[in-house]
């Protein structure tokens, strides 16, 4: 059995999905072939002729493919490969039938609302990411119910504009901040965004978690560096790809197998 597991090389947590991919295939006699990118940028902007043309890339030569993260061009021939009967899973991105393993972003990103009211917050910003990604949307989804289910109003003016990088984000805040904006609370879509955060925060003269209390989500090495230490929250990325592998092998045998899996994420308080 040949697994092709095509995935941004990148990012350094990305590891963590590669390692249960390999882990799952040990269990199931697999081999897993490795298509990996040197950033982000050109990986999001894959598309099926270009793994053909950098990578070699025929879905003959292998039994099933796992697309981790992938971008909208990904996303789609991954959608074309399952609508012709081959086997493919996408791990961290949901599009139509194919079979996916996904974190809980909705439910997580509420909850994250409901800590924070609990501690007295009424004004809750957030962060967003970026807008092309299901899990940014899913996320601001679940800071929207999160501020229903507590009674807070809306309040647009509160919402940050972000693309999932610090650049971005201390750009935007700093603006915001700048301008007189405040918030008692920020919520951002992911930990390299609240780290951009809490720098524009330390730039307007603000302490992060002191005038500002800051939580993230991904649980990345800095988070356990910044000052403070950010609250964040842990997507279980090796349990995610070692799902993705152990489903996408019962799918090649013709086996039972879980069409929609969902890892949850795990709070990380440091504040």
């Amino acid at each position: 059995m040949i697994i092709g597991l095509f995935i941004s090389v990148e990012d350094p947590k990305m590891r963590l999905v590669v390692k249960g991919v390999m882990q799952a295939a040990k269990t199931h006699g697999a081999t897993v072939v490795i298509y990996g990118t040197a950033t982000e940028r050109v990986y999001s902007s894959l598309n099926e002729s270009m793994l053909h043309r950098f990578f070699s890339f025929s879905p003959a030569k292998h039994d099933g493919v796992i697309f981790a993260f992938a971008g909208k061009l990904l996303q789609a021939y991954a959608t074309t490969l399952w609508g012709a009967g081959f086997p493919a899973f996408l791990v961290g991105r949901q599009l139509g039938e194919v079979p996916n393993v996904i974190n809980n972003n909705k439910e997580t990103f509420c909850a994250i609302v409901h800590g924070l009211a609990e501690k007295g917050h009424r004004q809750i910003a957030f962060l967003s990411g970026s807008a092309e990604t299901y899990s940014a949307s899913e996320r601001f989804l679940g800071y929207r119910q999160g501020l229903k289910e507590c009674g807070i109003e809306f309040d647009p003016s509160l919402i940050i504009e972000g693309d999932y990088t610090s650049q971005t984000a201390t750009l935007n805040l700093g603006i915001a901040l700048a301008k007189g904006w405040r918030c008692t609370a920020l919520i951002a879509a992911n930990d390299n965004s609240a780290i951009g955060a809490m720098d524009a925060m330390r730039a307007a003269g603000l302490s992060p978690g002191a005038d500002i209390e800051v939580v993230g989500f991904d649980n990345i090495p800095q988070a356990h560096w910044s000052k403070p230490p950010l609250s964040t929250y842990d997507p279980q990325l090796f349990q995610m790809g070692y799902r993705a592998a152990e489903e996408l092998a019962k799918c090649i045998r013709k086996e039972a197998f879980e069409t929609r899996v969902i890892v949850p994420a795990c709070f990380m308080p440091r504040t």
